[in-house]
């Protein structure tokens, strides 16, 4: 019987890892001089990972309609107001960097040893990975002179399409160098590699998965369907497939200062046990609490009664903050960098809206990323106590088959006139502070779900388009920065946003 009213996850002890000096790493690799790319290695995917979950994170979940400002406290003026300025969320473009400095040093090094092929195949395919949400985010940014350090401190801007292009090459590149090394001849990469530990097929699928995503963002576009159509045509025939599980990193997060997961840290608990600063802060927007179907809003609000607010009320009414469930699991939880979901609702839309044959159609793919969403959120500690059941078969058939079955529309596929809309706001719910940043995206891209915009925006009824360049640009290399004209957050969008 469902007795939770409001869900408290128990946190467990971590068990000893050999991973704990995760969060000590080189902030200047292309300075150093005596780093392996084993030894930077894991402190890349730990800094992509805090991408992920707490910097990107951040502020997607502000500007996508996750969550908004409680009545306990004042500030988030940006976020509320949309005023934007060259000061707003400057870590999305400087900490990003950073991480991809960390990928270049593990591709350089590699290159000039020997028998490290598989490093540099690696840090190729993370670099594609980081350097999409920057071009998602800016639009034309440094990329063919970027990230050589001293050597050249003031990069040109390349043009957004034409980095996407090269970033496809880099994946498929980086799939041949792991084909085309001798096995017996070469360094194996071991638990250093905190996502797939040393994986190569893996590795290898979150290429392809990668590649989807960086093609369907341009399908909007008329003029770019003779480009990605034939490439999408190829990567269904790939033998290499795509992830077949979500692609998560956990470094051996601690309960100590500084090496918890930095979402849990940030906003739920602090290592002495007590509530994070911002936790009372951030409360779930009431079109969230609206839009998300009753089971899994257990599990994203943990709250069996969840209340929201509206981002921009002045004067907010009393709400229910978010819970420990799914999205609060632990201290240790890992974090998701790619979910098999998003994957399922991508081929979806490859096969509906450009009739691609991935080999199922495309409410089948649909209905599997449903699914794959329920099963994530549903198998928590929290979740598990909750419903009594915690294996796919029974998930499927009391909660998912049911509701894909509802007759209602976004969530039966038969119920659902407009298929692109259905297949947004499902990814929309899926991604709900778990890779809240790619939502936004994805959002820009559809249109879909009606997203309401903040009581405050400076232009009512209006969502911005993307951040404006950061005060580092400004400050350091303005000549290339002012050759990309005057940008405005509303206005001046990413080159695949047509709506």
């Amino acid at each position: 019987m469902k007795k939770l009213i409001y869900i408290i996850l128990g946190v467990g002890m971590l068990a000893t890892s050999c991973k704990k000096d995760f969060l000590e790493i080189n902030n200047t690799p292309n300075d150093a001089t005596d780093a392996t790319p084993q030894a930077v290695l894991t402190g890349a995917l730990s800094g992509t990972a805090t991408l992920v979950c707490n910097t990107w994170q951040t502020y997607g979940a502000w500007t996508v309609g996750y969550w908004a400002k409680s009545n306990v406290v004042s500030g988030y003026n940006t976020y509320r107001t949309y005023n934007y300025t060259s000061a707003t969320e400057q870590g999305v473009w400087n900490q990003s960097y950073n991480n991809l400095m960390d990928y270049e040093f593990i591709e350089k090094k590699a290159a000039a040893l020997t028998r490290h092929e598989y490093f540099i195949a690696m840090a190729k395919i993370m670099k594609a990975y980081v350097y999409q949400q920057v071009i998602d985010q800016y639009g034309n940014i440094p990329y063919s002179e970027a990230l050589k350090g001293k050597a050249n401190l003031t990069p040109a801007y390349d043009n957004g399409i034409t980095i996407y292009e090269d970033l496809i090459k880099q994946l498929d590149a980086a799939k041949k160098i792991i084909d085309d090394t001798d096995p017996d001849n070469t360094i194996h990469v071991g638990n250093e590699d905190i996502l797939f530990d040393g994986d190569l097929d893996r590795w290898k699928q979150l290429a392809n998965t990668v590649k989807l995503r960086l093609l369907i963002r341009q399908s909007r576009v008329a003029a770019r369907l003779a480009y990605i159509t034939p490439l999408l045509t190829a990567l269904a025939a790939d033998p290499d497939g795509f992830l077949d599980e979500d692609a998560v990193v956990n470094p051996g997060y601690l309960r100590t200062e500084g090496k918890q997961n930095p979402f849990w840290n940030r906003y739920y608990m602090d290592a002495a046990g007590s509530a994070a600063t911002e936790h009372d802060y951030v409360m779930p927007t009431s079109y969230g609490v609206a839009k998300v179907d009753h089971e899994r809003g257990v599990a994203i609000f943990g709250s069996t009664a969840a209340s929201g607010v509206d981002l921009g009320d002045l004067n907010p009414p009393d709400a229910t903050p978010f819970g420990a469930a799914s999205i609060f699991r632990s201290y240790n939880q890992p974090v998701v960098i790619f979910q098999v979901s998003e994957l399922k609702f991508l081929l979806a839309e490859s096969v509906q809206e450009l009739g691609i044959n991935f080999g199922k159609t495309a409410k089948a793919f649909y209905e599997e990323g449903v699914a794959e969403s329920f099963y994530y959120l549903m198998t928590s500690p929290a979740m598990i106590a909750y419903n009594g059941f915690d294996d796919r078969a029974t998930i499927y058939d009391e909660l998912v088959e049911p509701y894909l079955t509802s007759e209602e529309v976004d969530a039966d596929w038969e119920f659902s006139p407009n298929k692109l809309k259905a297949i947004a706001t499902q990814k929309w719910i899926s991604m709900y502070l778990i890779n809240s940043l790619e939502a936004w995206n994805e959002y820009r891209r559809t249109g879909y779900p009606n997203i309401p915009s903040s009581l405050e925006s400076i232009k009512p009824g209006q969502l911005p388009s993307r951040l404006l360049y950061p005060q580092t640009e400004e400050s350091y290399n303005a000549a290339n920065l002012v050759k990309q004209g005057k940008i405005d957050q509303f206005t001046s969008k990413i080159f695949w946003d047509v709506n």
